[in-house]
């Protein structure tokens, strides 16, 4: 799982991803440990993309009102 969790993140990163955000089973517990991961419970849960970097930063700073209407929670996957 180790080397799992270092491919993925590696990827994610050499793809711009500074933040990794999903579900988490109490079995990886072990392999985020052994890979520094700070995990924050306490948060609400977002997924953003912008190739503005303006409404990235706004966004990240709290500058902004998201409400379930930005999202796409209404979809059906």
């Amino acid at each position: 799982r180790e080397l799992l969790l270092a491919h993925l993140s590696h990827h994610a990163w050499r793809l711009g991803a500074h933040t990794l955000n999903g579900r988490l089973s109490l079995d990886w517990l072990p392999a985020l440990a052994a890979g520094r991961c700070g995990l924050r419970g306490d948060a609400p849960c977002v997924l953003f993309w912008s190739s503005r970097f303006d409404v990235l930063r706004a966004i990240e700073r709290g500058d902004v009102f998201l409400s379930r209407l930005d999202g796409e929670w209404w979809l059906s996957f």
